[in-house]
């Protein structure tokens, strides 16, 4: 028996191993310099899926340039390549990375940290069919631009080892993205290699502790461990091919900020316990963490390399210790409010001693959340122990019950305290001691106002006996909020979220009409998300009602969902989200596909010298990106239409591209926004960082990206309006920003609706 046994294993590998092959294919291509065409080994090309996701196939090139990625299953693929060898990387075909294209996302369009590469889905597909070999898919890489110098102390002279230095590619249209960085050696002194061209901020990473990060050059960081933000350095040219060297950092011994940490009722030091500090920016008024220390056996710390400035500090939960903020001040919970700390000033290359922290241990609040009825105890029910601070907020530890109903809030400093329960299940919330709060609003509204006092007692002291008694409510469910719908061909995706407050639920009810607050039809739905099948070419509005055993409740608001023709014969949908960015004169176009229409089979690139025309030409391409090179200063209005057969979309949002910044027409207004007062309908928005206008005009249409209705120029550099006796309707809004070059690109677009 195990002869044979033996004997069909051996017949039966050979005989997978060939089904197998057959089900998968393969990749094969080279890479090369571009333009010598000289073969280049040691680039690793690697395979993402349709939906972006890395798989993890790759092929690296040997002496010839040549490489092949194997056992690749049916289907379509993107490629991108990887190399330490100094030049600059690509998405197939002939797309530029801005720098690495993943993991981090760091290609042509914003991605998370994960193991995709969105920006390789605006890529050339690849197909793979099973038994055969895609050849043919190859690589032209530039050698890359280089940044080179050398990190020294200065106050030594000395060089620093292993400290990291970020370069940052800076958009012509605004801000920029970090590329690629190094390392410095032994000597202090750093390569970052296969930079795009383009103009970069550079800057320090992880400076040696005591020491400040910088920006390029001489630009103190207020972080503690880099630069979130380069805007204010000089600015570094690089060109392809080329060492932009002497980029050097000197960096500064900073501030100091010293202290002992006691025990406020002994005495006695705390070691262990942790400082942070942070620092306040004046200009973004937010506080950025600029450092922090432990102390030691003594309770001495220090938390060094701060720039000048105001700072706080404070010492979050230590074995027990309630939260301190300097100076003198507790926090409940784990968090502080950093404004009412002391400011404590800063000066780069000095100390500030006597920062010192008495901490105290925190009172304990326990109880029972219970059903009214069945006095049964309630598990994962939210209770919120807080107190009152000023007459004006409130500051609370939000725990949750476990399986037989008991919750614990700890790290409590000594002081009078109120508590109330949120909402789960269908019960009510109530407010201690059996206060109950209203349905819709749950109990916030009365925080400040309303409950009885439970007095804590610090030193580890227990206040027990917060109960409460919930009662699960009765009559129709509140209603869904957060109503959204995915469009597909003639599949409309649904989807909501529950009923923050209120009585249970046991169903939806999904209700669509031709107009707002009509109902053509009906639905029972269990659950969300819900998706409907053969949906008809036309514009629904739709609401969902939460229902329980008592009737339906409230209905959301109608969500306008628009389902284009669709079908081989359908007309293609505009591209959305296009970019463009410059890479010395290399201009780089990407957009993505629409959501709904028909398949494109090409794309129409228009550019113009003013919003809306195409008069400087018009280009063909099957992918969706374009690159151009070398484009000449100046400012130009670019779109993009889907094509398919004769037919052709309505145009992508446009965008306006400056090259030289050279004088140009005002950027695209931001976070335009209304209110509707009766028939009054009042806009605003935000000026453009760029451009100075002298005014704006204001386009309303009756359907996006119309003007049919209202188009007017506002003859003031105001950025607001307001509009009276409108009539009933619903109107599609812009406005753009107007200077003496020219209308530059619209805002965000509205959706006005005027009952």
């Amino acid at each position: 028996m195990s002869c044979r046994i033996a004997l069909a294993a051996a017949l039966t590998v050979p005989l997978f191993s060939s089904i197998a092959w057959a089900q998968t294919g393969a990749v094969t291509g080279a890479v090369r310099h571009a333009p010598s065409g000289t073969p280049v080994p040691g680039v690793t090309v690697t395979l993402v899926d349709a939906e972006g996701y890395i798989t993890g196939r790759t092929g690296t090139t040997n002496d010839a340039g040549r490489y092949q990625i194997l056992n690749v299953p049916a289907g379509r693929y993107y490629a991108f390549t990887a190399n330490q060898l100094g030049l600059t990387n690509e998405i197939y075909d002939d797309l530029l990375c801005r720098g690495g294209c993943a993991p981090s996302g760091a290609g042509l369009v914003d991605a998370p940290a994960s193991p995709m590469c969105y920006a390789c889905l605006l890529g050339t597909p690849i197909s793979v069919s099973a038994g055969a070999t895609t050849s043919g898919r190859d690589f032209g890489l530039d050698l890359g631009g280089s940044i080179a110098g050398r990190v020294t102390a200065a106050d030594t002279g000395s060089p620093l080892a292993g400290v990291g230095v970020a370069a940052n590619l800076v958009n012509p249209t605004g801000g920029s993205w970090p590329v690629s960085s190094s390392t410095t050696d032994a000597n202090g002194e750093y390569l970052i290699r296969g930079l795009p061209a383009g103009q970069y901020h550079a800057s320090t990473l992880g400076a040696p502790t005591g020491y400040v990060n910088e920006i390029f050059d001489n630009v103190h960081c207020g972080h503690a461990w880099g630069c979130s933000n380069t805007e204010g350095g000089t600015p570094i040219e690089v060109t392809l091919g080329v060492t932009s060297g002497g980029r050097d950092f000197e960096l500064e011994r900073g501030g100091r900020i010293t202290g002992v940490v006691r025990d406020a009722v002994t005495l006695a030091p705390v070691p262990g316990a942790c400082v942070d500090a942070y620092r306040y920016d004046p200009v973004s008024a937010v506080f950025d963490f600029a450092g922090w220390a432990c102390a030691d056996s003594s309770g001495a710390y220090a938390v060094d390399g701060l720039v000048s400035g105001n700072h706080h500090a404070v010492v979050k939960n230590f074995s027990g210790y309630v939260t301190a903020l300097y100076d003198g001040l507790s926090c409940v919970g784990y968090s502080c409010d950093l404004t009412d700390g002391t400011a404590i000033p800063v000066t780069i290359g000095e100390g500030t001693a006597g920062v010192d922290f008495a901490l105290e241990i925190g009172g304990v609040v326990r109880g029972v959340v219970r059903d009214e009825a069945t006095s049964v105890g309630l598990a994962y029910v939210g209770v919120s122990v807080f107190r009152r601070v000023g007459g004006t907020r409130i500051e609370r530890v939000s725990v949750s019950t476990n399986a037989t109903g008991e919750y614990e809030a700890r790290l409590l400093p000594p002081g009078t305290y109120y508590a109330y329960t949120t909402s789960w299940g269908g019960y009510g919330t109530e407010i201690f001691d059996n206060i109950p709060c209203p349905i819709d609003t749950g109990c916030e509204p009365l925080l400040l106002t309303t409950g009885t006092p439970i007095t804590v007692s610090g030193g580890g002291a227990v206040t027990s006996g917060i109960d409460f008694e919930v009662a699960r409510l009765t009559g129709p469910p509140a209603a869904p909020f957060g109503l959204r719908a995915f469009v597909d061909d003639d599949r409309v995706l649904i989807a909501w979220e529950p009923p923050a407050t209120g009585p249970a639920h046991t169903g939806y009810i999904l209700e669509a009409g031709p107009a707002p607050g009509t109902t053509a039809v009906t639905a029972a739905v269990a659950m969300s998300p819900f998706q409907v099948s053969g949906v008809a070419p036309g514009r629904y509005f739709l609401r969902v009602r939460a229902v329980n055993s008592d009737g339906p409740g409230p209905a959301t608001d109608d969500l306008e969902v628009d389902v284009p023709a669709y079908g081989p014969s359908a007309p293609p949908g505009p591209p959305t989200r296009p970019f463009a960015w410059m890479s010395g004169r290399r201009l780089t176009l990407t957009w993505a596909a629409a959501a709904a229409g028909a398949e494109p089979t090409g794309y129409l690139v228009e550019a113009g010298t003013s919003a809306g025309l195409a008069n400087l030409g018009s280009v063909l391409v099957t992918g969706q990106f374009l690159t151009l090179d070398p484009v000449p200063d100046g400012f130009y209005f670019l779109r993009v239409r889907a094509l398919r057969g004769s037919d052709q979309s309505t145009p992508s949002t446009e965008i306006m591209l400056n090259v030289g910044n050279v004088p140009a027409p005002p950027g695209a207004p931001t976070a335009l926004a209304f209110t509707i007062v009766g028939t009054t309908v009042n806009l605003s928005w935000t000026a453009p960082a760029d451009g100075a206008p002298a005014s704006y005009v204001l386009e309303a249409g009756s359907g996006p990206g119309l003007a049919d209705l209202v188009r007017q120029n506002t003859g003031s550099s105001a950025t607001g309006l307001a509009y009276a006796n409108v009539p009933p309707g619903r109107y599609y809004v812009r406005v753009r920003a107007v200077n003496t070059l020219g209308t530059g690109v619209a805002s965000n677009e509205v959706v006005v609706t005027v009952p």
